[in-house]
């Protein structure tokens, strides 16, 4: 397998909702789209947008599972040995990071799945409504 781009890769990681993917991918090993969408409270264009940056700059994979697309983290590549420890940093010092992986933990324990994810996003609080406003944090 060809090394990513490192411009493109380091574009792709020059955006906190890209790097809010990665973080989840990173900590659940793979998501379905929707899942990635429902955990962070993305709307499914926005969602689209982020993860096709992500495929293009070779940090992320797709896989097509039916009706749905499971993306993974992609295979250790020089940017993902720099992403990693950035992604360990903001998870330790950035609340909305920390508020993900207590969704996407939420959200895995709940028993829910792609079929029924909508019922799971629509019973927890959005995830911009957990955070203090930017003056505040």
């Amino acid at each position: 397998m060809l090394e990513p781009d490192p411009i493109e890769a380091l574009k792709a990681l020059a955006d906190e909702t890209r790097l809010r993917i990665l973080s989840i991918l990173e900590q659940a090993g793979e998501l379905c789209a929707c899942e990635i969408e429902a955990v962070l409270d993305l709307n499914q264009s926005n969602a689209s947008r982020h993860l096709a940056k992500l495929r293009h700059a070779g940090l992320v994979h797709a896989n097509r599972q039916g009706h749905w697309v499971h993306y993974r983290l992609a295979a250790a590549t020089s940017v993902m040995t720099l992403a990693e420890p950035l992604l360990r940093s903001l998870r330790d010092a950035n609340e909305r990071f920390r508020r993900d992986l207590a969704r996407l933990d939420d959200y895995r324990s709940s028993g829910h799945t792609c079929e029924t994810i909508g019922e799971w996003s629509h019973a927890c609080p959005p995830a911009r409504a957990r955070l203090a406003p930017r003056s505040a944090r």
